[in-house]
């Protein structure tokens, strides 16, 4: 028996792989599969599947955690089946047997390289260890949030804005989309190396970043987009992290879609968390500039301020201002307060007008007396 370990483990020497495939004459095809990611409290299947020729016989496979074994399967050891105590690892022995293990409810300090080392019996003793990697994310319990965002923008007006995804680990990846269109950023200058998009992994502080979109009209391109990515906050007593993200750009003309901007945020870990916040930003209309008529014939020029959706019912029509009052739509001047106030200057106007034509009387008369 001492002899046959002792060989075994010469052999293995030979025959460990750090992750892959393996052909061979009496272990071949060895192959794992681990879940690249996990959600915390999720039972986990590790699967470790092998070939055998006829004439072989398998002598054990053994799971590691890092370096470290927790599970092992001997099918000529009574029981064969054995756990060791690695990190809290709690292993399901009534599921588990020699082709795959089931872990309870997992923690993330579950996650790590699992491997599997597959080791066959004499007379080969051929050994082979095949790897993968799992991550155990908590995710954020709420939806990302959006703050900064004004009520209304014209062209011309600067939005900023910032993106939080709180308490979750790994922090979430934020992305910002226009008009359901990325943001898509290139990195600007010299010395500023980052890992700005790679995965869920934020390292360092990112100094802002330039993108253009492509145009919605298929036109005239839109302005500059600024994205700011920030060193994720770890909260030192859950070790969970808050990600947050800044958006930084010129309001154009052509970011408005049937008079809206669809402003959108969204967070995402791995493929199993995705959640997005969504705000349609209205644009901030100029009124017209009305022009009226009065009932003497005199026309009268008005400019109004911005309009805003509610108080428009008609984007045709346009609303008559005079000293503060409105105008109905069903008459000229309905307010008969504002008709007075009209009536009261073609008063005044005529008087000026007879005051002028007094004047003028006057002074030839008064020529024509110093002449003679």
């Amino acid at each position: 028996m001492l002899l046959r370990k002792i060989l075994r483990f010469d052999y293995a020497a030979h025959n460990v792989l750090a992750t892959g495939y393996e052909l061979s004459v009496g272990l071949r095809n060895v192959r794992v599969t681990v879940p690249t990611a996990v959600r915390k409290g999720d039972p986990v299947h590790l699967y470790c599947e092998y070939e055998l020729e006829d004439n072989e016989r398998l002598y054990s496979i053994k799971w590691y955690k890092g370096k470290r074994e927790f599970y092992r399967y001997t099918p000529q050891v009574h029981p064969s089946v054995q756990v060791f105590s690695v990190s809290g690892i709690d292993v399901e022995r009534s599921l588990s047997n020699e082709s795959h293990v089931v872990m309870k409810a997992v923690e993330t300090n579950y996650s790590g390289k699992y491997s599997c080392e597959v080791s066959a019996d004499a007379p080969s003793f051929h050994t082979i260890i095949v790897s993968g990697d799992m991550e155990v994310i908590e995710p954020p319990l709420e939806q990302p949030s959006v703050a900064g965002v004004q009520a209304r923008y014209r062209p011309g007006d600067i939005l900023r804005a910032n993106c939080t995804s709180h308490n979750s680990k790994p922090a979430a990846n934020l992305t910002w989309t226009i008009n359901d269109v990325p943001v898509r950023f290139i990195v600007l200058g010299e010395g500023r190396k980052t890992r700005a998009n790679d995965g869920n992994k934020i390292n360092k502080m990112i100094f802002p970043l330039v993108t253009r979109l492509l145009p919605v009209t298929g036109i005239e391109p839109i302005p500059p987009q600024y994205v700011k990515l920030y060193r994720p906050i770890k909260d030192t007593f859950t070790g969970l992290e808050t990600s947050i993200v800044g958006v930084n750009f010129m309001v154009a003309h052509d970011h408005f879609v049937k008079g809206k901007l669809k402003l959108k945020c969204s967070a995402s870990i791995h493929q199993l968390y995705h959640e997005t916040i969504e705000q349609l930003v209205p644009e901030d209309r100029p009124r017209i500039l009305a022009t009226g008529v009065s009932a003497s014939g005199h026309s009268i020029s008005l400019y109004q301020g911005s309009v805003h959706e509610s108080e428009l019912t008609d984007q045709n029509d346009a609303y008559l201002t005079v000293n503060g009052y409105k105008a109905d739509k069903s008459s000229p001047l309905a307010s008969s307060s504002g008709g007075l106030q009209i009536d009261s200057y073609v008063k005044v106007c005529w008087v000026t007008f007879y005051i002028c034509i007094i004047c003028t009387v006057m002074v030839y008369s008064i020529r024509y007396l110093m002449v003679t």
